[in-house]
């Protein structure tokens, strides 16, 4: 059985992903959707500029870094995307005692009296001045990708004129100031100096009293995670609702009901404060977006009360019988413009056997979203077997997929199902493959290519795929790569079409705060960007000046808290995302790092190393060629 709720806290600034990409990730979520799972994504910890990593990184360019950006997947318009709020200092625990019962010797869980009025969460100047590198404030803006509005995101009073996909949808607390989110760990790196427990007394540590601090949107993402899973409950959608932003916009269209339910957020930004000078901040994010009445891009529809909003949610009607949906191709590798029948089935969970149509989506084409350059897709009809079928032919070489939703009838549920066809260059089954690859020399904690080439002779044309080893995995644990085209098993792929040579690049990063733990292993893809960052924790008194890395990943099916009580962006556990299978590696928080050291990562040793490069046939294994290159680091 698979999960109904997907709370995902990893993305990347839309900067960083291709188009294509987008688009075949969208696939994935489409597919979620059909098989009833809500995806909510938290829309990232930078503000308006969701690209920013540090004024010192210059990868990518500190202009790009600056723009205004929204994170992917949660500007998709298959997600929910959950920005952040936060309180006010005034309306904080020992301030204001309309909202919190009086302090007293212990920590007390139910010390709040009442819901707390809200603000956008922006925390750039205190977090900056605090001696961060990096923004501290919710996502949100408008997508580069989807420039028109989709079919649920209307109605509201505030949705901007200019169409687009705006990010977010709904909000909740997230700074890790105001109010902050407690956390109990056994990872040391987590906690503050003199610390020597996490929780052993209440929320502190028995003998220095710290606590352990937390915030960002990857906390507010899985909230309302946890109130779809109650809504879930309580209105019998037992296999789950798919896509909630039609229910969200249209409740929230009434005035009546968005009054009753929206905590409608109407005070702050989340732009990036021109008081912290160019280093930071860009013109383009300098009064970027601001609350308003109704919907904002930045903290969407605002948050809600879960209780008002359990008594005017729809309740399932759904009595349908289950079913599954599976692909499967005559041919997984085809030749370039041969047809290639994929057989769809279409199977009950009780043996009774479905009817209807399938409709069929390839790499994204097939939706009513996806239509430029697409062709045209007619549903196919089930047989009395239950079963139907497509004929593919493709002529660009590359991994290609194929998505077949069922419809549903009277009595059964939908379901989707997918195929992936991979179309390589038509190996010759013959001759010899010469590989060479440049020297390559790159700073420590810099990235840097070589150039790998591949020499056909004896006639022979077809896909090479790439692998390596060094000659001191350990020295290098830290580093990642990325070959020009990555599969997702790890390798490089490269098209041989005629007898001529051709080139690829084999990138090294040696900064290991760009990288996943054991990156190096041939097995996963080079990671792209991040979400948010991991600040360092600056705690509760009476330790106000203790600081500590902060860098907490909590469970769910996808999620990970990424914000501390200060500074200093943290980007080292990276991870590829099982629902984003197709080929997207994106990173979270993690352990520091910088040119040498900072916390418990480091990047790779300074030195000189051997790579040994094989390429082999994706057919005909016989085939291989094999070199040797340097790689220096100093």
């Amino acid at each position: 059985k698979i999960g109904n709720i997907i709370s995902a806290s990893y993305g990347a600034c839309e900067a960083d992903i291709t188009a294509t990409q987008a688009t075949a990730l969208d696939s994935v979520l489409q597919q979620a959707i059909a098989q009833g799972q809500s995806v909510m994504a938290a829309s990232g910890d930078e503000g308006s500029s969701e690209c920013y990593m540090s004024p010192t990184t210059t990868t990518p360019p500190l202009a790009t870094q600056e723009a205004l950006s929204v994170s992917y997947p949660a500007s998709s318009q298959y997600a929910t995307g959950v920005g952040g709020t936060e309180i006010t200092a005034a309306n904080d625990v020992s301030t204001n005692s309309t909202y919190w019962l009086a302090q007293s010797a212990s920590d007390q869980i139910t010390s709040l009296k009442t819901y707390i009025p809200e603000v956008a969460w922006n925390d750039d100047t205190a977090a900056v001045g605090g001696g961060a590198t990096s923004l501290s404030a919710t996502g949100g803006g408008v997508s580069t990708y989807y420039t028109a509005y989709p079919s649920w995101q209307t109605g509201v009073p505030g949705i901007p004129t200019a169409p687009g996909r705006y990010v977010p949808d709904v909000s909740f607390y997230a700074s890790p100031d105001l109010p902050g989110f407690l956390f109990c760990t056994s990872d040391t790196s987590d906690w503050n100096s003199g610390q020597a427990a996490s929780c052993n007394s209440g929320f502190r540590d028995s003998s220095s009293n710290d606590l352990t601090v937390a915030g960002g949107t990857s906390f507010s993402t899985p909230i309302f995670a946890g109130m779809v899973a109650i809504l879930n409950q309580d209105k019998g959608y037992v296999s789950g609702q798919g896509l909630l932003n039609s229910t969200l916009y249209t409740l929230a269209s009434t005035p009546a009901t968005y009054a009753a339910v929206f905590h409608d957020v109407t005070t702050g930004n989340n732009e990036c404060p021109s008081s912290l000078g160019a280093s930071y901040c860009s013109t383009a994010s300098e009064g970027s977006y601001a609350t308003a009445t109704g919907y904002d891009p930045v903290t969407g529809l605002g948050s809600v009360d879960l209780s008002a909003l359990a008594g005017v949610w729809p309740a399932s009607t759904t009595t349908l019988i289950g079913t599954t949906t599976t692909l499967a191709a005559a041919t997984t590798n085809p030749t370039s413009g041969a047809d290639d029948v994929v057989t769809i089935t279409v199977a009950s969970a009780t043996g009774a056997t479905p009817t209807g149509t399938v409709t069929i989506s390839v790499d994204g084409c097939g939706t009513p979203e996806a239509t430029v350059g697409c062709p045209a897709q007619t549903p196919v009809t089930l047989t009395a077997d239950g079963t139907a079928t497509y004929t593919a032919n493709f002529t660009i070489a590359g991994v290609h997929t194929i998505v077949a939703q069922y419809g549903g009838d009277t009595t059964h549920a939908v379901s989707t199902g997918t195929a992936s066809i991979t179309l390589g260059t038509v190996s010759s089954g013959k001759g010899t493959i010469a590989l060479t690859g440049t020297n390559l020399t790159v700073a420590r904690g810099a990235s840097g290519s070589s150039t790998v080439t591949i020499t056909p002779a004896g006639g022979y044309t077809g896909t090479v795929y790439l692998t390596f080893e060094t000659s001191n995995d350990s020295a290098l644990s830290n580093l990642c790569y990325e070959f020009s085209t990555t599969l997702t098993s790890g390798q490089g792929s490269v098209q041989v079409p005629t007898a001529s040579a051709v080139t690829t690049q084999l990138t090294f990063d040696t900064n290991a705060a760009d990288c996943a733990s054991g990156a190096i292993s041939k097995s996963g893809n080079h990671a792209m960007h991040r979400l948010g960052p991991v600040k360092t924790s600056q705690n509760n008194a009476p330790h106000p000046t203790n600081r500590a890395p902060l860098g907490i990943a909590l469970a769910g099916l996808l999620l990970a808290g990424c914000l501390g009580r200060q500074a200093g962006k943290l980007r080292g556990l990276a991870v590829v995302i099982g629902l984003l299978a197709v080929g997207l590696g994106l990173s979270a928080c993690g352990s520091s790092s910088s040119s040498t050291s900072s916390g418990s990562v480091s990047n790779p040793s300074k030195g000189t190393y051997t790579i040994t490069l094989t390429g082999q046939d994706s057919a005909t294994a016989s085939i291989t060629g094999t070199t040797t290159f340097t790689l220096t680091i100093d």
